[in-house]
């Protein structure tokens, strides 16, 4: 069946699913990234603001701000309370400094990679100049390249081929960052201030090649519904995601 074909098909697919059933999916789905996706060693993410459907990543970011913002003290006196980490916290009890950073897309062009830029909850959002239907971050500080870019998608396969909306936005974000490799520039888009920043940007330069973070981890984020019970059709550009994750389970293309 055609692209074209597969993607109306599917975004109907997903356009039926019942809002109840929706965010309980979205519930299952963070569930599932937790406790498949390793984040010890996380910084930075890079989510998306859905439209026309997509799955919510809202209980994901709720789900790691709990996980990884509330202190080790804090944790275990809510273990002690037999409180689940969601639960909201007593007003006495002030969660330590956010250790992730989290972003989201911006346009630059139709031509263009995607930029990621830094953005939290609580933070206000603008639509897009050339596609008013995205969301992105109204303070555009420096890009940085996330540890973990979630992905969304139309449809996807066992193999992780991934089916967009046709703009390749994705795949030339996903292309040019695989090309590029994440040379130590996690620290970038990060305002330090004085001799912090300085020591930074020097400590990126002396940390051997060998060293430094690997590219980012590409993963998609969808319903068990998105997924074609053949292999989707591809093309030259067309970019294999690293894991797919949706409210059912983990997809692997290694």
């Amino acid at each position: 069946m055609p692209k074209t074909s597969l993607r109306k098909s599917f975004i109907q697919l997903r356009n039926e699913l019942p809002a109840s059933q929706a965010k309980i999916a979205a519930i299952n789905a963070a569930d599932n990234f937790i406790k498949n996706i390793k984040l010890n060693k996380v910084k930075t993410i890079a989510f998306y603001h859905p439209i026309r459907g997509e799955i919510d990543p809202l209980p994901l970011l709720d789900k790691i701000l709990a996980i990884t913002h509330t202190p080790f003290s804090t944790r275990i006196w809510l273990f002690l309370k037999g409180k689940k980490l969601l639960t909201p916290l007593p007003k006495t009890l002030s969660l330590r400094k956010k250790s992730i950073i989290f972003s989201l897309p911006t346009v630059q062009s139709a031509s263009d990679p995607l930029l990621f830029h830094p953005w939290q909850p609580g933070d206000k959002l603008i639509k897009n100049a050339i596609y008013p239907q995205l969301s992105e971050a109204e303070i555009q500080k420096e890009h940085i390249i996330p540890d973990i870019i979630l992905v969304p998608l139309v449809a996807f396969d066992e193999h992780c081929h991934r089916l967009g909306y046709g703009a390749g936005f994705y795949d030339k974000t996903i292309r040019n960052i695989r090309e590029q490799g994440n040379k130590g520039v996690r620290a970038k888009g990060i305002r330090e201030k004085g001799n912090k920043k300085v020591f930074l940007t020097i400590l990126s330069y002396l940390i051997p090649y060998s060293l430094k973070p690997l590219t980012p981890l590409i993963i998609g984020y969808a319903y068990e519904c998105q997924k074609s019970p053949t292999t989707l059709p591809t093309d030259p550009h067309d970019m294999q995601l690293d894991y797919i994750v949706t409210d059912k389970a983990l997809y692997s293309s290694h």
